[in-house]
């Protein structure tokens, strides 16, 4: 057999998160049926490469735009390569519901096969009332998770009022209590246009 070694260094690169998560497309189990008359090169050939990436992954997406670097290592045979390591955030913000959000942390972690769906761990914190709120993305890029969580616990739906409205969900109006539950239909996934009496206001009377 062959042995592939080397280093790659990789130029500016974008990510982009999917605006919408809870939308996967399914995988088909294809079958082809090799054909009897074909030759083909079976000799095995594996690879070791090392990946390298200072800085310009650029994650873009869901409120997120963030800078990443790291190492990532290639192996096994080049047919069925494997990708290993982390790219962790160099620089970035976070912003949802016209809130910014500080990152405490944020890492893109490669452990699989080719086509890759690296794996989100991200949490960005903001300051909010008597809180302190966060926005947490885990899981594979491909289908990733999001969810609320804060200091002093709360239900995601508490800690969502006390972001868009610094107050708890005793104390906001009707209106309020609309766009709060349009805000997490979108956030969870579940949104996607329909009935809108705010955006409908604000169109008729240019009114922000």
């Amino acid at each position: 057999g062959f042995r592939v070694r080397g280093d790659v260094d990789i130029g500016p690169t974008d990510v982009m998160i999917p605006e919408r998560f809870q939308t996967s497309i399914p995988a088909l189990n294809v079958v082809e049926k090799a054909s009897e008359t074909s030759t083909g090169f079976h000799i095995p050939i594996y690879v070791d490469i090392d990946v390298s990436a200072d800085d310009k992954i650029f994650v873009r997406g869901w409120g997120l735009d963030a800078e990443f670097g790291g190492d990532l290592d290639v192996t096994g045979r080049v047919d069925e390569p494997e990708i290993q390591g982390v790219l962790s955030s160099r620089r970035g913000r976070y912003e949802e519901f016209g809130q910014r959000f500080d990152i405490d942390r944020a890492n893109i972690r490669f452990q699989g096969p080719v086509p890759p769906s690296p794996y989100l761990d991200i949490k960005a914190t903001t300051q909010t009332d008597d809180i302190e709120a966060s926005i947490i993305l885990s899981g594979p890029v491909a289908e990733p998770e999001i969810a609320l969580s804060s200091v002093p616990s709360m239900p995601e739906d508490e800690v969502m009022s006390h972001i868009l409205f610094g107050r708890d969900l005793n104390n906001i109006s009707p209106f309020q209590a609309i766009e709060l539950k349009q805000s997490f239909d979108r956030f969870s996934g579940r949104g996607g246009g329909g009935f809108d009496p705010l955006g409908k206001i604000r169109n008729l009377t240019g009114l922000d």
